[in-house]
């Protein structure tokens, strides 16, 4: 329905994300590449929309929770990378591998499933072993991460593409104390990996509020969320940047004055 008919609608900023994205990029320089996050319905932006827009400013690697966003980017044909960052069952990690998806692994049970798809499938098993490292939501404790990659070794076709974590409490400017054991926690898994020779081709950790507060934390990827949408991951942040220029919410929603 056209917009000069409706009563209310949502707009959706391409000249807003793109100032998002350059606000993003100057924290990051251009040794981090950029995953942008769309989970949850690309936070509500609406997923299709959004991955044109992404694609069209120049992002086309994107991160979603579900095996069904997966596919709904997939379908709109503007992701060259689709990594799937939740949990998925059997037979949908197995229809990953062969839609070409790459996918977080962190469980010994998701190993054997590999295991025995890779026996079969001659495509290339694209995975991202997530760490453990303290927000205690996902990812394969360090006391077990050598056996991990052990079991990893025996997977055909596997392809390395990254490892990853997530920080807990990294917007937390009064005390850093916490986000520092975490990296340094992330950099002795990738210590590990290296020893045993499993070479991971990217790590990436920083989230929003990571990429704008501690550059440590950029790798060769990094997977700002919320930021890229217009908007800071908690109201301490606001205190604690100065931003070189502020962050615009690239979504409007509008309506007509009925009286």
């Amino acid at each position: 329905m056209k917009k000069e008919i409706l009563m209310n609608w949502i707009d959706l900023s391409r000249e807003n994300l793109i100032h998002n994205i350059e606000v993003i990029r100057s924290f990051c320089g251009r040794k981090t590449a950029l995953s942008a996050l769309l989970k949850a319905n690309a936070y509500g932006h609406g997923i299709e929309p959004m991955a044109e827009l992404f694609a069209k400013a120049g992002i086309d690697c994107f991160s979603v929770h579900s095996f069904d966003e997966a596919l709904r980017v997939k379908a709109t044909g503007f992701g060259k990378r689709i990594i799937l960052i939740g949990p998925q069952t059997e037979e949908q990690l197995k229809m990953s591998i062969q839609k070409g998806f790459e996918f977080i692994v962190y469980t010994f049970e998701s190993l054997e499933w590999l295991k025995r798809f890779s026996k079969t499938c001659k495509k290339p098993v694209k995975i991202h072993v997530k760490i453990e490292t303290g927000t205690y939501r996902q990812g394969v404790p360090i006391r077990d991460l050598l056996f991990f990659i052990q079991g990893l070794k025996h997977i055909r076709n596997l392809r390395l593409k990254g490892i990853s974590s997530h920080f807990a409490n990294i917007e937390d400017t009064s005390d850093t104390t916490y986000y520092k054991h975490q990296m340094d926690l992330f950099n002795q898994a990738h210590a590990l990996f290296i020893r045993e020779g499993l070479v991971p081709e990217e790590r990436h950790i920083a989230c929003s509020a990571a990429v704008l507060l501690y550059p440590e934390t950029l790798l060769e990827r990094a997977r700002p969320g919320i930021a890229l949408y217009g908007y800071l991951s908690s109201p301490e942040l606001s205190f604690a940047l100065k931003l070189p220029k502020p962050l615009k919410p690239v979504l409007s929603w509008k309506t007509r004055i009925a009286q």
